[in-house]
Parts: structure tokens; C-alpha cells; sequence
């Protein structure tokens, strides 16, 4: 095996916030993996809106969901729309909404409140650019921290209110769209992405990818290996480990949710051969394909990295750097 390849990898933003496609159930008791619908936004008559001073907001129902119109031509601020609830929270969990928007960059906040109002979790998005397209927003347990209030040291255990906010980046005129507002109880231990099955009929001689990561799979140009996990499941980055003279030109990384839709995490081009180590933080999927765009494939080894592994670019380059030959990365 050689070094570190060195790659030109086309990142995108679809890879941090995947399409995640769920079928809805609303239960008072709900079972892992089962979602509860907080507001489907039939109508937005339970929501209320809060907006600094000299900020201009409109709260309006727009074709089955609710559009928040906002204005900061008077300078900084923020816009909300709010929601009461009650809401006991699992020990893992996950938030969910569909997200689109017009306007300049600025910053989308989550937050969940207790029942004093004075305790606020967040997830926040800064300086954001609206997708016209609607996406799907996820948010752990992991991904709320504790914002503001005076009881830091008290976990989160039921929320009463829920809030969406709009903050000036670059401020402006603009309007965002909000629908499908979801919570989801997750198992306490959830699975990891490891041995998925290999879908790929005859190129492979292994069924599922082994626990050292061994697939042993081969494909022409046009020719793609796909991979089925068991359950959802989360990660980092993924790690291709090619044989020496079956390294493609050009091959692309896809994941999906439900194996209809796919994302593209990755574009590998001019691979040289050895370990290919691409960044895909905070992805979620059932379904991975590697697709071969030019050449010839003959894999030798795929690992997906727990999503913990690669939080951040950082310290995806100080791996980078680590298994580099030397002198190849300023550490």
C-alpha cells in the first residue's frame, strides 16, 4: 500500500443536512425509531411571534406550512416564531423540520425551553444560505447545548416551549418556510456502521463487508458498489482502501435514507492508489453505493468512522496529516 492519497474531493452541503425521508406516526407511546408530529402546519395558529426591537415580522400560512416573514433593514435583531408544548424527552432523541428559505446568509437557531422558560437549549446554524429547495433539519440530543439560565446543571427532561429564530448576519429583507415539525425517541445505544450487506451481486465473494472492513470488491467504469446497513445508522468519513493497480480516475461516494434518494457525499478524482480517507461529517444513511465515473475498481477495503471520529475538519486534517508521509501536512 501507498501513503495518504491525495485527492481533489468535491464536498457538499447535502452530505451535513441529508434528506432524511421518515414516515410520520403520531403515538402517545412511541417505540424506537417512530416519529411523533409536534405540528404538521395545517394551520400556524398556535404559534406566536417574537421580534427584537425595530425588527418587522409576519408569521403566515403558506400552502401548508408556516412562512416567517422577517425585515432587519433597521439594523441587527432577531425574528421568532414560538411554540408551547409539553414535551417529556427520551434519553435519546432527535428534532426534526423541513427547512426552505429567500435571502441573505443569516443565522437559523433551534431551541427548546423548559418549562420555567428561563432554561434554553440550542442548535444553532450561522450565517446560513437559504436553500430554495426544501431540506430536512436534524437535531440530536448531542447537538443542543445548553444556551442560557440559571439551573446549567440540570438536564433537560420535558420542554414547554419550542423556538425557531431568524438572527441578522447579513440582515435584510427575506422570508423562511418551516414545516413539519417532528420528534423522534432514538434507542440508547445506537447502531454502528459496521458489516453492512453488499449488494452488488457476483463482483464481490463476500455478502456482507467483514469486520475489518474487507469487501474485496471489483468494478468497471459505469459499475457501482452498493451497500445496505442493517439500520440507520451514523458517521464521519469513510475510508476506501484500493489494490495497487485497480485504482479508478474518477469514482463518486452516495448515500441515501430509504434507497431511493441519494446524496452525494464525495467526488474523488485522481486517486494514486492506496487509502483514500473522505470527509463526511455528521452523515446518516442506510444505503452507500461508490460509483465508478472512469477506470477500473478493485477495492480492497471500506471503513466508515463513527460519527464522533471526524466532528470537524480539523480533525479530519490532523489524520490527514497523521498517516501522510512526512513533511506533507504543517502540523
Amino acid at each position: 500500500m501507498t501513503g495518504l492519497s491525495a485527492l481533489a474531493v468535491s464536498l457538499h452541503q447535502d452530505f451535513i443536512r441529508l434528506v432524511i425521508v421518515i414516515s410520520y406516526v403520531l403515538m402517545s407511546t412511541l417505540s424506537f425509531g417512530q416519529t411523533q408530529v409536534l405540528d404538521s402546519f395545517e394551520s400556524t395558529s398556535g404559534w406566536t411571534l417574537i421580534a427584537a426591537d425595530g425588527v418587522k415580522g409576519e408569521i403566515v400560512e403558506s400552502d401548508g406550512a408556516l412562512r416567517l416573514d422577517y425585515d432587519f433593514s433597521a439594523g441587527s435583531g432577531y425574528c421568532v416564531v414560538a411554540l408551547e408544548v409539553d414535551l417529556p424527552l427520551d434519553p435519546s432523541y432527535r428534532f426534526g423540520y423541513k427547512f426552505r428559505g429567500s435571502g441573505l446568509s443569516n443565522t437559523i437557531e433551534f431551541k427548546i425551553i423548559d418549562e420555567s422558560g428561563e432554561n434554553v437549549w440550542w442548535s444553532v446554524e450561522r450565517d446560513m444560505e437559504f436553500p430554495s429547495e426544501w431540506i430536512q433539519m436534524s437535531m440530536r440530543r448531542r447537538h443542543l447545548s445548553f444556551a442560557w439560565g440559571p439551573d446549567h446543571n440540570v438536564p433537560l427532561s420535558r420542554v414547554g416551549r419550542i423556538e425557531i429564530a431568524v438572527t441578522a448576519s447579513q440582515g435584510g429583507k427575506g422570508s423562511v418556510w418551516i414545516d413539519d415539525l417532528t420528534y423522534e425517541r432514538l434507542p440508547a445505544i445506537e447502531p454502528k456502521p459496521v458489516e453492512p450487506k453488499i449488494k452488488s451481486g457476483e463482483q464481490s465473494p463476500l455478502s456482507r463487508v467483514a469486520a475489518d472492513g474487507s469487501v474485496k470488491w471489483k468494478g468497471e467504469q459505469g459499475e457501482e458498489l452498493n451497500l445496505e446497513f442493517d439500520d440507520l445508522v451514523e458517521f464521519s468519513g469513510i475510508e476506501l482502501a484500493w489494490e495497487e493497480d485497480g485504482v479508478p480516475q474518477e469514482y463518486r461516494v452516495q448515500s441515501s435514507v430509504d434507497g431511493h434518494d441519494y446524496v452525494e457525499l464525495a467526488t474523488a478524482l485522481n486517486s494514486d492508489g492506496g487509502r483514500d480517507l473522505l470527509f463526511a461529517p455528521e452523515s446518516e444513511a442506510r444505503f452507500v453505493r461508490v460509483q465508478v465515473v472512469d477506470g477500473r475498481a478493485d477495492l480492497d477495503r471500506i471503513i466508515f468512522a463513527p460519527v464522533e471520529t471526524y466532528q470537524d475538519a480539523n480533525q479530519y486534517f490532523t489524520q490527514l496529516a497523521r498517516d501522510a508521509r512526512r513533511g506533507a501536512y504543517p502540523l
